[in-house]
């Protein structure tokens, strides 16, 4: 695995892809058979997995698939959505779109717009599953008639115009200008900014109140940075004295959130690691700075 921190992240959110794809699809393949409630949580954790994956590397299309797949699990486990066999057939293409978009991410150069077209098509046929309206996709619209060219009218032209001569009119005097606003001393500026800049300096600790950092656990934190990143905040410490485990989706959080801050101007360090994770994180690299403290 690269040690640059975005090939890594994006190489755990393929692996979460990778990990997840063979079980949905034996997964779905069996509820043809019978869905248990055991193979539907499997299912909707493992959308949820992808999902909070590719939200925190940015790959939008995965988030979008993934998301509505997640949905419809959900449905199932509420018993408001029962998944017919040609609803198994449109949850395998999502499985499979996902692949794709898995495989694209390898090339940094990718334009994921080109996967927008299939992307909301397979979303639309998600949510028609979801709301009961499973409608057959729509035919092609025929090609309108040719329209024929109106022929061409003879235009005489009008007679000549004469002209006229117009007096110009002078123009008004210039109104006085403004006088200039009041400009501040530099001491009174000071006064102003310097309360705000002592406050974004004061580290603002964040806690990851969970034994296991996944999908899950790791979307309220990644909000609450997100909020804190955009107040300005220039210090965040990330407590993880509870944290005793966590999975691929987690470590890719925190790695993108040291990234992310960084890029930012953001200073993000992590409090209290516990060997296990503290042996994970130096392995992958993800504590390659300091400002670590372990317990």
């Amino acid at each position: 695995m690269s040690n640059d921190p975005n090939d890594m992240m994006l190489e755990l959110f393929r692996s979460e892809v990778e990990s997840h794809s063979d079980m949905l699809t034996s997964s779905l393949l069996a509820l043809e058979q019978e869905a248990s409630a055991g193979t539907l949580e499997r299912m909707m954790r493992a959308a949820h997995s992808i999902k909070g994956a590719a939200r925190i590397v940015q790959v939008a299309p995965a988030v979008d698939v993934a998301h509505v797949m997640e949905d419809c699990f959900v449905a199932a486990q509420k018993g408001t959505l029962v998944i017919t066999p040609d609803d198994v057939d449109v949850l395998l293409k999502g499985v499979d779109l996902l692949g794709q978009i898995s495989a694209a991410s390898r090339d940094p150069g990718t334009d994921w717009s080109r996967f927008q077209a299939d992307v909301q098509g397979l979303v639309v046929e998600l949510k028609g599953v979801l709301s009961g309206n499973r409608s057959a996709p729509s035919a092609a619209t025929p090609p309108a008639p040719p329209v024929e060219a109106t022929p061409a009218v003879a235009v005489t032209p009008p007679p000549s115009v004469p002209v006229v001569a117009v007096t110009p009119v002078p123009a008004p005097a210039p109104a006085p200008a403004p006088a200039p606003a009041p400009v501040l001393p530099a001491s009174a500026v000071a006064a102003v900014t310097s309360p705000a800049s002592a406050m974004h300096r004061e580290p603002v600790r964040l806690v990851a109140a969970t034994r296991f950092l996944d999908a899950i656990s790791a979307e309220p934190l990644r909000q609450e940075l997100l909020g804190q990143v955009a107040r300005g905040t220039s210090i965040l410490e990330l407590d993880l004295q509870q944290v005793e485990d966590l999975d691929a989706v987690g470590l890719t959080f925190l790695a993108s959130a040291r990234a992310y801050a960084a890029r930012q101007g953001t200073e993000l360090h992590f409090r209290g690691i516990s060997p296990p994770v503290a042996t994970v994180l130096r392995l992958t690299g993800v504590t390659a700075v300091g400002g670590e403290t372990t317990r």
